[in-house]
Order: structure tokens, then sequence, then C-alpha cells
């Protein structure tokens, strides 16, 4: 490997790279102890990738014991030096306790730094936050603005609560229109759901009137075509980490009227891993 000869020289990005290869078996055999003595000399000398994936090393217990005050003390490093996932990833600790006390406080101040390096994962757990008041004060406008951030990167959980948002008219004018245009395109990226909710939402647009249908059916042609879906090198974080978060008091059910999309979106929840909570 072209990139072995300048780790070996010190150079923080090639020993960076070794790690890489160490951990997947590319162009190597695996060996993740390997990985983990390159992930640390790289971290070493600073580079904040390598000290995201060195705290990764120790959170998996991959090539070291699992240990969470050096997942921390590497996790913060690189957070510090600006680095998106590893802002999220602290946020997330912060969030369980894991390797420091829990705080909902730090949780959302480490998402808002990482949400506003446009991570969606972030931008929608944010607006989690604002929406249930939980690390920040309650607010249903900013908790929009940032389901709408994370809607717009193809956010699936995201566009349902900005959904929600409309339909219900917190933090936006009620738009029932706009409402259903945003539940059909969550639905379409719903992933392994897909077809099942899908249908249940044909189903409850089979009762509109055909003018209605129509509008939806235009405005999702024009959202669609607004969208900017998240590319997995950009956005390392996105979807990795959904499974501890719970639904936002945007979507609680109010009136049977809705239960039924409410149902739509816990399940898609359940399938993904989210665990669903109301206040």
């Amino acid at each position: 490997m072209w990139f072995k000869k300048a780790a070996e020289q010190g150079d923080a990005k090639a020993q960076y790279c070794l790690g890489l290869a160490y951990s997947s078996g590319n162009g190597v055999e695996k060996n993740y102890a390997e990985a983990v003595k390159w992930y640390r000399k790289s971290a070493d000398q600073g580079f904040a990738e390598a000290q995201d994936m060195l705290a990764g090393m120790y959170v998996m217990g991959k090539g070291v014991e699992k240990d969470y005050a050096e997942v921390i003390k590497w996790r913060r490093k690189a957070a510090d030096q600006g680095l998106a996932a590893a802002q999220f990833n602290l946020g997330y600790a912060y969030y369980w306790g894991n390797g420091v006390k829990k705080d909902l406080a730090e949780t959302a101040k480490w998402f808002r730094k990482a949400a506003d390096q446009e991570i969606a994962v972030a931008q929608s757990f944010l607006g989690i936050f604002y929406a249930n008041g939980e690390g920040v004060k309650k607010d249903y406008e900013e908790a929009v603005k940032w389901f709408k951030k994370a809607a717009y990167h193809g956010d699936t959980n995201a566009q349902f609560n900005f959904g929600f948002a409309y339909y219900n008219g917190k933090g936006v004018k009620k738009d029932q229109i706009e409402a259903y245009a945003w539940f059909n395109i969550a639905a379409d990226t719903a992933g392994t759901a897909k077809a099942q909710y899908r249908d249940d939402l044909e189903k409850r647009m089979r009762l509109m009137l055909p003018e209605q249908v129509a509008a939806i059916r235009q405005r999702m042609k024009e959202l669609k075509a607004k969208i900017q879906p998240i590319d997995p090198k950009t956005d390392l974080v996105s979807g990795a980490f959904s499974h501890f978060f719970q639904m936002s008091s945007l979507s609680k059910p109010k009136n049977s009227t809705i239960k039924w999309v409410f149902g739509i979106i816990m399940a898609l929840l359940r399938l993904s891993g989210l665990i669903g909570r109301s206040h």
C-alpha cells in the first residue's frame, strides 16, 4: 500500500488510512490491534478523524478493552477540532451518560454543533429536543426549523415530524396538503416498511376529494425536486444512532383522526430500532 511507508515515516493522515485498512481488512489481513496502533499514532498527532475512530474502537472493544473514559477523552479531542461525527457522538454519550454524567443540555449543545455542519440526523434530533423541551426550552418554531432542514436532506424521521407539524399546526400554520405530501415522501424513504405504509396512506387518501389528492401529488413533486438526499460520504453519522431517540411531541396523537398516522410512524420506528415515547 502506498501509504504504509508514509505512515511508518510519521505522516498522520497515512497512519489513519493504514488504521482504516487494518480495521476493514482492505489490502491487509484484518487486525484490530494493528488498527488501534495506527489510529493512536495518528490521533497523538492531533488527526481528528483518527481520534474519533480510536474512540470508536474503545466503544466496541475492538483491539482494546472497552473503556468509556478513553472514549470520551478521544471523542472530545476530535469534537473540539470541529469534527461533526465526533460532535454528534459526544452528544450521544451525554444523552446516555456513557463515560460522562448524563446531561441533556450538553447533548443539545453538541448536536447543535453537528447540526450546524449540516448533519441531517443531528438536525432531526435537535428538532425533537426543541419539540419536547429536552436540554433546551420547548420551542415548536425552532423544532420545525430543524425538522425542515433535516427533511430537505432526506431524513425520513424528520420528514414525518415535519409533516406532523403541518398536520397539528405546531410551529407552523396548519396545512393538510403539506402534511400529507411530507407523509408520503417519508413513506417513500421508509425502507422495508415502504410498501405497507404506502398502502396505508393510499387508503386514507382515497377518502379525500380528488382535488385534494391532486394537490398532494403536485406538492410532492415540487418537494422532491428540492430534497438533497444524504450523501453517506459526507454525513457519516446519519442513521447510525437513531435507536436511542423517542418520538417528537409534535407527533403525539391528540384525537382518533390522526391515530392511524401515529401508528404508521410508531411501527416504522420499531422496524428501524427507534423507541417511541409520548409526553
